[in-house]
């Protein structure tokens, strides 16, 4: 019936008036019967004996939504009323929220990282090479959600994914919270990195299919917001260590536990177990905008008996129709995107640099300029210009467009990292990083956002997956080569690997295509 249905659609356009639709007998000893559908402006009325899902595309600006009751199944406009349009807008407001509670709390994580180092290194009597290691396994755990990401998007809705994330995070700060060995260390690491990339993949994600560069904007300064919160906290803790000797500052990870379960809690209040499509259409957002009406046969106790056991060329059509919708977001077809590459090994430098410079400052500092435990609130600064970049700067985004601001924030920032790497100044050089940070805080959102423009939304999901987890890996290896290289020449080799991490930048930048309106 569904070949049948579109076409009769196609040729009437919602003009309001009834439609007959005569489906082929079955061979099961089903009659034909006329099946009238009626769609008088905002309602469309199906007499059907069996269950039928509806997915309207392209037919209307707004989303329809189905609900079955009885033997008729009615399905409404996304405009409604205004109570349903304000309800609308309090779950906009909702959903955003939780994703920015999640990013505030990814951020309170990686930010941490810089105080405490120093102290991985005194506590566990290690070098640079071998708490350098931590990277690699936060690398490793990475690229082993971004690959499985791909795949547990096509079997489970985004809010099953969004609690597994977290779960793989509560057991990752569970561990860490008891100053374990430093072999449990690494693991909690990989737990962690697990997690944080499956958060990462599908928060963007989602934020991508809202076309809302104010929320993508916001999200991503929470996460510096975080990553600002996260030193100060940690900082205190690290004093503990330095003052008293105890191992009382594995307590950080405790607070991190329990920001890690309340995010858990959210995301399971919050989004009730649905996927992309049911989030959308509770907000108001389109869930796509695909080009025609396609309706599907649920009830899978009559299949064999509506089908005729699979018999004829409708029940070929609808077989292949649902292998391409399983095959369209798969690996192979993510990977066929050359966009995804050049995007994937930007944020890989973009996540490395990030890192790097959050993680490896404070030693610099201590080192090379002679600061003391009070370092760490130089990684906060750094932070600080993180999260006020990808909300001050929004406006300059707008004025110059995304890909030429990236270009001047990158010519900005390889200028700030020389005046810290030649002018031996403590305060100049803290200045000069908070500086670096505020540059550097638009090029998350703006990659996400040209992301959702540039590659087709049906692999949108896991080609941000992808570059989510690929580019995560990214704070993993680039740290882990600024550890190796500190441990030969010094800290002093911070400063001359970030202005080569940025120049690489500016170079793959100029090899990602200009966004224009993708195909789905």
């Amino acid at each position: 019936m569904s070949s049948t249905l579109v076409e009769t659609l196609s040729k009437h356009s919602w003009s309001g008036e009834p439609i007959s639709v005569l489906p082929r007998a079955h061979s099961q000893g089903r009659s034909a019967s006329k099946q009238s559908i009626d769609v008088p402006g905002s309602t469309v009325s199906i007499k059907e004996s069996d269950r039928v899902s509806i997915s309207a595309q392209n037919l209307s600006q707004t989303p329809i939504t189905a609900t079955h009751a009885g033997d008729s199944l009615i399905a409404n406009p996304g405009e409604g009323s205004d109570n349903d349009k304000a309800k609308q807008k309090r779950r906009y407001r909702l959903v955003v929220a939780s994703i920015i509670w999640c990013f505030i709390v990814m951020g309170l994580n990686d930010g941490s990282l810089g105080p405490l180092l120093p102290i991985y290194q005194e506590y566990y009597n290690i070098n640079f090479i071998t708490v350098s290691v931590l990277f690699i396994c936060g690398c490793s755990g990475c690229i082993t959600a971004a690959v499985l990401n791909v795949f547990v998007s096509r079997l489970f809705a985004l809010s099953k994914i969004l609690v597994l994330g977290t779960a793989f995070q509560v057991v990752a700060h569970s561990i860490l919270s008891s100053a374990p060995p430093f072999y449990a260390m690494c693991i909690a690491f990989f737990l962690n990195g697990m997690g944080a990339a499956l958060l990462n993949a599908q928060g963007n994600s989602l934020l991508s299919m809202l076309h809302d560069p104010t929320s993508m904007g916001l999200a991503h300064a929470s996460y510096g917001f975080g990553a600002l919160i996260g030193p100060l906290i940690s900082t205190q803790f690290a004093n503990i260590y330095t003052t008293t000797g105890s191992k009382r500052w594995a307590l950080y990870y405790t607070v991190m536990l329990g920001t890690v379960l309340s995010s858990m809690i959210v995301f399971i209040v919050v989004f009730r177990g649905k996927g992309y499509e049911e989030i959308l259409h509770d907000i108001g957002v389109p869930a796509f905008k695909p080009e025609g009406i396609e309706m599907t046969n649920t009830n899978e106790q009559n299949r064999s008996s509506l089908d005729g056991g699979h018999s004829g060329d409708e029940g070929g059509e609808s077989e292949a129709v649902s292998r391409r919708a399983r095959e369209s977001d798969s690996f192979a077809s993510v990977l066929k995107q050359s966009a995804v590459h050049t995007l994937a090994a930007f944020i890989f430098i973009y996540v490395g640099l990030e890192v790097t410079i959050g993680g490896w400052i404070v030693t610099f500092m201590i080192n090379e300029r002679g600061g003391g435990a009070s370092s760490g609130y130089v990684s906060s600064g750094f932070f600080a210009g993180l999260a006020l970049g990808r909300v001050t700067l929004l406006w300059v985004n707008k004025k110059l467009g995304e890909r030429n601001a990236v270009f001047l924030y990158i010519a900005i920032g390889i200028g700030l990292e020389f005046t810290v790497w030649f002018v031996p100044s403590l305060i100049g050089n803290a200045i000069a990083v908070s500086f670096v940070g505020l540059v550097l805080g638009p090029f998350y959102p703006i990659v996400m956002s040209q992301t959702g423009r540039i590659i087709p939304r049906k692999v949108l999901s896991g080609s941000i997956g992808w570059i989510a987890g690929f580019g995560q890996s990214g704070s993993a290896i680039l740290p882990f080569a600024t550890g190796a290289l500190a441990n030969r020449y010094g800290i002093i080799s911070l400063q001359p690997l970030i202005v080569a991490m940025m120049a690489a930048m500016a170079v793959l930048w100029f090899m990602v295509p200009s966004s224009t309106k993708k195909k789905d």
